[in-house]
């Protein structure tokens, strides 16, 4: 008994300080494996999807450009921005919606005829002002260089450091081919 105890490989030390080891890099390539192959499958089956798809998707485009055209034209008002057409068991409604954007070459332009026609007290009921200060893209090196030269106090360059806040991305994971070491 005690020689099979003794004939069996050891297991190798998987932890160390308390955390779990590192994965072999024959667990990683198994996994890697896997990842690949469920990856090449899945495209496969989007793409036969897709393919399957198509034509079914070119006739619902077909028919929303001309339901929508019907809706536009013979609606009935249903609310601010939609219409409402019947069918017998069916409805289809249409919300027709607008927005607009500001042009701010053109506010200027109205601010300062404003301010020539000698309507300024109207300003404060038209207007809000807002200044809003960027930095520059080779901030960092002016400043740095600044600072070690001792021309940029301490204090002011923590709150530069300050300014700049790091984002969390959504995590990628990518497999590729192993690439040989040189």
């Amino acid at each position: 008994m005690a020689a099979a105890a003794k004939s069996a490989p050891a297991k190798p030390v998987r932890e160390a300080q308390g955390r779990p080891a590192p994965p072999l890099p024959a667990e990683v390539e198994e996994l890697a494996r896997e990842y690949r192959r469920l990856e090449a499958k899945i495209a496969g089956i989007t793409k036969k999807a897709a393919d399957k798809a198509a034509p079914h998707r070119k006739r619902l485009d077909e028919l929303w450009d001309t339901l929508l055209g019907q809706v536009r034209e013979f609606g009935s008002v249903h609310a601010e921005k939609s219409k409402l057409l019947y069918g017998l068991k069916l409805e289809v409604m249409g919300t027709f919606a607008s927005g607009t954007e500001i042009d701010a070459a053109a506010v200027e332009t109205f601010r300062l005829a404003l301010v020539e026609a000698q309507q300024s007290r109207t300003l404060g009921h038209v207007f809000e002002k807002s200044i809003r200060w960027t930095l520059l893209p080779e901030a960092a090196t002016f400043l740095r260089k600044e600072h070690d030269e001792g021309n940029f106090p301490d204090a002011l360059f923590v709150l530069y450091a300050r300014c700049s806040v790091p984002k969390k991305l959504a995590p990628k994971l990518v497999v590729r081919e192993r690439t040989k070491a040189a």
